[in-house]
């Protein structure tokens, strides 16, 4: 066997693997089993490699049985064919910019899928000209702060590894917020329960995704029944559900269509429905849509939003369903106790 590879080419690889991942729209507690995995490698003065081969990767904490496994592999085989092979599938520069500060892993796989941008000249004229805004989530001070990473990166070609360093904090924020499907299939997901003006909250989300609809050509529209009463839930957790199901309305109406919500009080829940004008979903996809990994025909998405969104209603105490018919729409109504029906982990 030729030398073995050092603790950085090691934790390299790894990082790469992570990146591959994040943009795969893998599971969340692998993509950071990976990144701490590579950041002991780093830390540790003995040979990994060596410790890998010898079954003691374990000795290093945070390595577990299936990251030995795959230093051994990488170790062995170089792991070069299949990173090769999904490396290529993505836009050099794509890797690249994911890192910047302000961006992030899941924000640049949708501004590469969703907008087609696939380079760092793209990506600038994307945020000078505010097309980036047409994506959910993304305002003016993001714009401001890939804007002056580009700047940055132009100006320090040999700095590019410190980016890394500078956006760690959102590439985290990423990777705990796709943490919240491992953490709420084990009931380890922490809620940080609050009294919540739901009909504020329907009105703050539609207000935020306005000028991506209006850019599509979407009208938004509101309907709240009688007197609401507030809801004991997380607000954070239940923007982001919303926040999914109008990001998905938006994306598959047409030009001229319509997305609504609508909330009521439903005896001891409140229902909070989304309905839009689009295409709908096929039948026999129906079933299957807060399943991991599932997506519609054209979406450009990880699969697992839905499945997020499903999970988080129902730690809560409450449930979601989705109606639909192909060229005919569709509706997605979730529920939240007015009380909560069990006190969530």
């Amino acid at each position: 066997m030729a030398s073995l590879p050092g603790n950085t080419e090691v934790a390299d690889r790894f990082d790469l693997l992570a990146d591959l991942l994040e943009l795969e729209g893998a599971e969340a507690f692998r993509v950071l089993a990976y990144r701490r995995a590579a950041t002991r490698m780093r830390e540790t003065s003995a040979s990994v490699a060596q410790l890998a081969l010898d079954g003691r990767a374990k000795d290093l904490q945070g390595i577990g049985k299936t990251i030995e496994e795959k230093i051994v592999q990488i170790v062995e085989t170089g792991d070069i064919d299949a990173l090769a092979k999904r490396r290529a599938l993505v836009p050099p520069d794509v890797i690249a910019f994911m890192h910047l500060p302000g961006l992030g892993p899941k924000t640049a796989a949708r501004i590469w899928r969703e907008l087609d941008v696939t380079t760092l000249a793209g990506l600038k004229e994307a945020a000078e000209t505010e097309r980036l805004r047409t994506l959910a989530g993304l305002g003016p001070k993001s714009e401001e702060k890939i804007l002056k990473a580009l700047a940055f990166q132009a100006d320090n070609p040999d700095e590019g590894r410190k980016l890394l360093g500078d956006g760690l904090p959102a590439v985290l924020a990423v990777v705990d917020d796709l943490r919240t499907l491992a953490l709420s299939e084990t009931g380890s997901l922490n809620l940080a329960l609050e009294r919540i003006d739901v009909a504020a909250l329907v009105v703050e989300s539609l207000a935020s995704f306005r000028p991506q609809a209006e850019a599509r050509q979407i009208v938004l529209r509101q309907e709240m029944l009688g007197d609401l009463p507030s809801a004991l839930a997380d607000p954070v957790r239940i923007r982001s559900v919303l926040g999914n199901l109008l990001a998905n309305a938006i994306a598959h109406t047409p030009a001229g269509g319509s997305v609504q919500v609508r909330a009521q009080r439903s005896g001891d829940y409140l229902t909070v429905t989304v309905s839009d004008s689009g295409e709908g979903i096929p039948a026999d996809l129906l079933p299957s849509i807060f399943e991991r990994f599932v997506r519609g025909p054209g979406s450009n998405g990880s699969g697992l939003g839905l499945a997020i969104a499903r999970d988080l209603v129902q730690v809560h105490g409450g449930a979601i369903t989705a109606e639909s018919q192909p060229g005919a729409g569709t509706t997605i109504r979730f529920t939240l106790p007015l009380e909560p029906l069990e006190q969530p982990h």
